[in-house]
């Protein structure tokens, strides 16, 4: 086991290198500099800025610096938030989006995983449709327009009982999180929703449930000890990919619904051309979701005893 975990960090390892290498060079192949757009700097006051955060020096001197800081945990000053440091924007507003996040998550496992049983427990009657309509529309609408949907219902429901329900913007409470919380997870409720269905079917087919059945199992214990146990792994392997899709998607709803997350700072660098900002956000992203596949990576071997923990199955 402890093999097998120290032979996944030093991939992840490896795979955060190239992630702030890569992102280091495109963001130095842009056009100009983060104070191009400022007005009237005189040019020795230009050089000193510059001097300031070593952009006066070669690339490959700014790379090695750059890295000397990133394995300190430094990841630097921002160019345009004077005065504050990325480590602590990160530590103020990313508590805001991964407050969001954890709900999305939580509200797109929880409800994806019932649905998807429901749904293959009546396969063909109006519980396994209504799902698969549910999964359609979660699919094919984008996270933002289901957020101005949310709102709009909100709001005329709002104007049509004259009870103030849920804030539509905002965060000052868990209230105030219930409708970006949905929109996030939506997406991920129709795919666990459709992935959970086709598991689920396939499970209930194999020879070891009719085994079950034929001694006389209840059908709660074939269908959460038997079924379910087995059925879950593809949603396991899916919760990295869903957790990365959440956190990035969360910085277009953030924005909808006025939520003071970290991913307002990292839409305003990109314009700005923060550069300490871009990097840290990008690096810090990458670190945690290189964090969450690798421990789904390792609960493989803990729900699926097929999966030795050497990282390869048996055959």
């Amino acid at each position: 086991m402890l093999k097998y975990i120290l032979k996944r960090v030093f991939f992840s390892l490896i795979t955060l290198w190239l992630i702030a290498t890569i992102t280091f060079v495109l963001i130095h192949c842009l056009p100009g500099d983060p104070f191009a757009s400022e007005k009237a700097i005189p040019p020795a006051i230009k050089a000193q800025i510059l001097k300031k955060y070593d952009l006066d020096k070669p690339i490959h001197i700014q790379y090695l610096n750059y890295l000397s800081q990133l394995i300190r945990g430094d990841l630097g000053i921002s160019m345009k938030e004077r005065g504050r440091s990325v480590n602590s924007i990160i530590a103020v507003h990313f508590p805001y989006s991964l407050d969001i996040g954890i709900k999305a998550v939580i509200f797109g496992t929880v409800f994806g995983i019932i649905m998807g049983v429901i749904s293959a427990l009546n396969r063909g009657n109006s519980w396994d449709t209504t799902a698969l309509l549910i999964a359609i529309f979660g699919v094919s609408v984008p996270s933002f327009v289901i957020a101005g949907i949310l709102q709009f219902l909100v709001i005329l429901i709002s104007n049509l009982t004259g009870y103030h329900i849920l804030p539509v913007a905002g965060f000052s409470n868990f209230n105030s999180t219930i409708l970006p919380s949905i929109a996030l997870g939506m997406f991920s409720v129709a795919m666990i929703t459709r992935m959970m269905r086709a598991s689920m079917i396939e499970v209930l087919g194999q020879d070891y449930i009719k085994t079950a059945k034929a001694k006389g199992c209840s059908p709660s214990t074939i269908i959460i000890k038997h079924g379910l146990r087995n059925a879950i792994m593809p949603i396991v392997s899916y919760m990295g990919p869903m957790i990365a899709a959440i956190l990035t998607g969360s910085f277009v709803i953030e924005k909808i619904f006025a939520i003071p997350g970290l991913g307002k700072y990292f839409v305003d660098s990109i314009f700005n051309n923060d550069y300490t900002v871009i990097l840290g956000v990008v690096v810090f992203y990458a670190a945690f979701l290189t964090v969450m596949v690798l421990l789904m990576d390792i609960s493989y071997g803990f729900i699926d005893p097929r999966v030795r923990v050497h990282g390869r199955r048996k055959r």
